[in-house]
């Protein structure tokens, strides 16, 4: 058999046209690839139409905020028939753009969504349909738990479901204390189920981490609910080891105004066991609570 022999210029002529064409398929193969997920993306149903768009149009105007009301308004009046849509769309965990893909796409649609805003947006239209969206609440769950308990998926979570206050204090025992943080934060907004909320609240008064007691303080004195065991809880936190508790723990008791009328005594107090905070926030919750107490001889040292 006879033997070929090139030379080194023929040779290294060879080696880089075969070089080119293999970076140029895989050029190739990856231009396909995004562009049968920007494809397939697009062929998915986008839900039920109103007004001529469908429900995944009405999502892509939620992150851009030039219509609010509108979207809002075109979501309450889809109603339970965006529902099944919208799970959909939060429970969607396998078909994941990559960002070359949502590059491209983006040039098709300069308003299409990543992955994490159409959950985002999804999320929040639940939240314009109120309890119209109850049972959407385990996908908000399950999306809460993927995003890192983002503020405003929880809020949204206690929007559409009373049931929201009860999973979400489950989540104050999670060992993430950012977890932790966001949901004693997040559960001011606890209007549905307050009790729920409280009973959460109250036990992280006493959690480990000082960033969380304090938050769960100040979510106590928004709910303004539950007196009789909120304002006691307030009342211990003011004698807290951490100076940022122990403002948020008055700071509370000053929402309550009138109804905390029996933290008078620890507030005193706490001025006077800790003379080196900062006691502006003691002294606004005495004014609120009982403005004839600053007036009084009992308090021994000049106030702001």
């Amino acid at each position: 058999m006879a033997i070929v022999r090139m030379s080194p210029g023929r040779y290294n002529g060879f080696v880089k046209k075969s070089l080119t064409k293999g970076v140029l398929g895989l050029l190739a193969v990856i231009l396909f690839a995004a562009l049968g997920s920007v494809c397939v993306r697009v062929a998915k149903p986008r839900g039920p139409v109103l007004l001529g768009k469908s429900v995944d149009a009405w999502l892509e105007e939620i992150p851009w905020g030039t219509n609010q009301a509108g979207v809002e308004l075109a979501f309450q009046r889809l109603g339970p028939a965006a529902v099944p849509r919208l799970i959909t769309i939060m429970d969607d965990t396998e078909d994941r753009l990559d960002n070359f893909s949502y590059s491209i796409q983006r040039r098709i649609n300069p308003h299409a969504l990543s992955d994490f805003q159409r959950h985002w947006a999804a999320a929040e239209a639940c939240r314009a349909m109120g309890t119209n969206a109850a049972a959407a609440l385990p996908s908000l769950t399950r999306l809460l738990k993927r995003h890192d308990a983002t503020e405003e998926i929880a809020r949204d979570m206690l929007n559409v479901s009373p049931a929201a206050a009860s999973i979400l204090t489950n989540e104050l025992s999670d060992p993430n204390p950012k977890v932790r943080e966001t949901v004693a934060s997040v559960l001011k907004w606890s209007r549905l189920s307050p009790e729920t909320a409280v009973a959460g609240l109250i036990f992280a008064t006493r959690d480990k981490v000082p960033a969380v007691r304090a938050e769960a303080c100040w979510s106590l004195g928004c709910l303004r609910a539950c007196t009789e065991q909120s304002v006691p809880a307030l009342i211990k936190a003011l004698d807290d080891p951490a100076l940022d508790v122990r403002g948020q723990a008055a700071a509370g008791l000053e929402l309550y105004g009138t109804n905390a009328i029996s933290a008078v005594p620890a507030l005193i107090e706490s001025m006077r066991t800790h003379p080196r905070d900062n006691v502006s926030s003691v002294v606004n919750a005495l004014r609120k609570i009982d403005p004839s107490v600053l007036t009084t001889d009992s308090l021994n040292r000049p106030f702001p």
